[in-house]
């Protein structure tokens, strides 16, 4: 695999060992000021912009980087390298992810929207993956899955835009 050993591929293995490395108390609170930050985010008026289809693809985008650090970051504060980490990392994404949407239900201009929770899961398992190949468990369904989570994150995205 090709990938695995690029320069910036090393950087992120080197960066998931440090952060993982950092006491626990800070991992956790990691968690909860990032998921305070999609909830702030979430919490902002929509509208005031005519709607475009670029608009539309990095709005959804941002789903992919908000819920897949969501993820990444839940994996590492519960510590254990193995599958039980993996699982919870994504049903905790995919939950503050479904809260998320309810929440953006009351925010004027905004709306829940299915395929916003649908970006998350992927994005979810695509992060969870990634640090599961950070931490050498090539062997995890996540690792091995990480193609598969990746296309389905794109087809979300594009899927939501239109």
């Amino acid at each position: 695999m090709r990938m695995l050993s690029s320069l910036p591929w090393r950087a992120w293995v080197a960066l998931w060992g440090a952060w993982r490395g950092c006491p626990r108390w800070l991992r956790i609170a990691a968690v909860a000021g990032w998921a305070a930050l999609i909830w702030w985010s979430s919490s902002r008026p929509g509208g005031g912009h005519p709607p475009t289809l670029l608009r539309a693809l990095l709005f959804n985008a941002g789903h992919i980087v908000l819920f897949g650090t969501l993820a990444a970051l839940v994996r590492a504060a519960l510590d254990p390298v193995g599958v039980r980490a993996q699982r919870v990392a994504v049903i905790a994404a995919v939950a503050w992810g479904i809260l998320d949407e309810l929440h953006q239900a009351s925010v004027p201009g905004r709306s829940a929207d299915p395929w916003d929770v649908g970006t998350d899961l992927a994005a979810a398992c695509l992060a969870v993956g990634l640090t599961a190949l950070a931490a050498g468990d090539r062997a995890s369904r996540f690792a091995r899955a990480v193609p598969l989570a990746a296309l389905g994150a794109l087809s979300t995205v594009v899927g939501a835009s239109l």
